[in-house]
Order: C-alpha cells, then structure tokens, then sequence
C-alpha cells in the first residue's frame, strides 16, 4: 500500500502521535543532500509533531519516553554493523528496541537494502534484520517493487509493508559551461576543461559500487572521454583506493576525487557532467540515483531494487549483465562521434 505522506505512515500505527524518534542522527546542515531530513522535512516544522533525532548514545531517551507516553514512534533506519565498535554496540541498540516495544512504544523500520552492502557477517545481519521486521509495526520501503522483495526475504506479510516514496533533491541546475569552470577550480587537479562525453561515478567509495568493473571498461575504450570519480574513501575501503589510483594515474581521461564533496559542491558537480554510472552489486533503493534525475542526468544502472521502477523513464538505461552496460556505455561513446 502507498501512502502520500510520512503523517499518513504514522497514522497506520496509532492516531495520535506525539513524538517521532528518527535513528540515526537527521543531519541538519545538509538540508540539500541529506536523504534524511529531505525525507522528514515536511514534518519537521509541524506542530503537531515532534521530530526527535536519537544517537546510538541516547537510545535510553526513547526507553524513558515511552514509560510516560504511549503517543510515540520509533522510526529506524540502517539497522547494521560495519566493524568491531559497531557489533559491541549492536546488544545495546536491539535491547533499547525491545524495552521500547514491551513499554507500548511503535517501531517503524525503513528498509534501504535487503543485505548489508560490506557482506560482513551476512547470517547473523539477516537474523537480526528478520527479527527487526517482525518486532516493527510495520516497514517502510520506497517503491512497489521493494514490497515483494523484503516481504520475501525478511518472511513477512505484504500488508504490514508501506510504500513511501523516495525525498526528491532539490536541483539548482545552471548552464554547463559556466559550471565546469568553476568546477575545475576546486577539483581539476590543473585542468582547464574536460573531454566530453562526461561520465560520473559518485557518493562514497565502496566495492559494491563496482566501481574495478567500470573503470576497466572505460580504460579498454579507444574513444576520448572524461571519467569523474568523485567521494570520499569509506571505511575499510583503502584497497579500493589503491586500485583506482593504480589504473588511472596514466590516463589523463580519468579525474579522480577521493574526497569529501561539500554540499554546495554537488551542484557544480552534476551540472558539469553528462551521464552518472551505477554498477551496484546489490541495491533496494539508490539516493545518487535519485540525485542525478534531480540534476536531469543520463543514467545508466543495473535492473535491480527501485531502479527497475525506472525502466521507462527516457534518461535511463538499465542492463542485466556487463555486456549490457558496456553497449550502452558505447552509445554514449558514439552519441559525442556522431553528435
């Protein structure tokens, strides 16, 4: 089932709520990139609501609050671990939800992705994520197509998931020209231009990106092109790092960022490109995805999670295997030779 809003979600779970508990942090100074305060921020302002951001520190301050109060909502996202700190902290996390749940209080769960995209410890991430989904009031997913894949996966009734769908970026597009100069300022790295086609992969830097698989079907191309990548290295992806630095340091097609993009960049970034690549191994729900329609990109992704639902869209192109990317990859090619 659909709803139009996040009040009409929380309407599904109790008719008077008072205060919603939003995990992890909403990031307030990111009000343009932030895919949780987009997705909050027309309830953020509203009276009747009140918009609480928890840190895994103050779990306890929705344990107490539903001792008082039984007009609460507990809305969590991203329920994982990547390393170590995070798996000790995970018996306190999942303690605090079920004190919350045996108090009265409602758990709403949204879920981005069926399986952790580090793939450490798989089994133990689906139990606890099955156990998630069944202890939540209900789940939220952002696409029709979403709802048969964690119904299936996670073994729970269809009905008891809602789709809400994914915050839109705001876009400030500009003409190209202008954008690209002042992009190269800050990130050319002595560039004056860039060769078009202008390729973009984007967002932070991780293996299942497939980010090795892109860059060696660009690097096997013949044709003039320019290749962005842009973010910053995540944690534990330093061998990543070291492979994109390795195969593109001598090719002068390839402009390689591995930094931060500061909000007020990523205008600057999109409006200079022309098509952003996605090669996820794995997805449910793609936020860059998102962001470069926003910006009116080209896209070319894998027909896999919420992207299936753009199949029909005619700014994007979605393929099942490599081959497929490679071909589309080279109409983009051959869309600049025949221009």
């Amino acid at each position: 089932m659909e709803v139009s809003s996040l009040k009409e979600l929380y309407s599904k779970v109790s008719e008077h709520v008072e205060t919603v508990f939003v995990v992890p942090l909403i990031r307030y100074s990111f009000p343009k990139t932030d895919y949780l305060f987009l997705l909050y921020k027309d309830i953020i302002d509203d009276p009747d609501i009140t918009i609480e951001s928890i840190s895994v520190f103050a779990h306890f301050q929705f344990v107490l609050k539903s001792l008082f109060s039984k007009n609460t909502i507990l809305h969590y996202h991203w329920l994982e671990f990547q390393d170590i700190k995070s798996l000790l902290g995970m018996p306190y996390k999942l303690l605090c939800i079920v004190l919350y749940s045996l108090f009265g209080g409602s758990v709403v769960w949204t879920v981005h992705n069926l399986k952790p995209h580090n793939q450490k410890l798989p089994n133990l991430h689906l139990k606890i994520h099955k156990w998630m989904a069944k202890r939540s009031s209900l789940i939220h997913v952002h696409s029709e197509n979403s709802v048969h894949l964690v119904s299936k996966f996670y073994d729970v009734a269809p009905n008891k998931i809602f789709v809400f769908k994914h915050p839109e970026f705001p876009a400030d597009i500009k003409p190209q020209k202008a954008e690209r100069v002042e992009f190269l300022s800050f990130y050319g790295d002595g560039r004056t231009d860039l060769t078009p086609p202008v390729f973009l992969v984007f967002g932070g830097l991780s293996e299942y990106k497939g980010i090795r698989e892109v860059i060696e079907i660009f690097l096997s191309q013949s044709n003039d092109f320019t290749l962005i990548i842009a973010g910053y290295v995540k944690k534990g992806q330093e061998s990543l790092h070291r492979f994109i630095v390795q195969k593109t340091i001598d090719d002068s097609r390839v402009l390689y960022i591995p930094s931060f993009i500061p909000e007020e960049h990523y205008s600057l970034l999109l409006n200079s490109v022309d098509i952003c690549i996605f090669n996820y191994n794995e997805i449910l729900s793609s936020g860059a995805a998102q962001m470069a329609l926003s910006y009116q990109k080209r896209i070319i992704a894998p027909n896999k999670g919420d992207l299936m639902e753009l199949k029909n869209h005619t700014n994007v192109s979605l393929f099942e295997t490599r081959n497929e990317m490679l071909n589309f990859i080279k109409l983009e090619l051959e869309r600049k030779v025949n221009g």
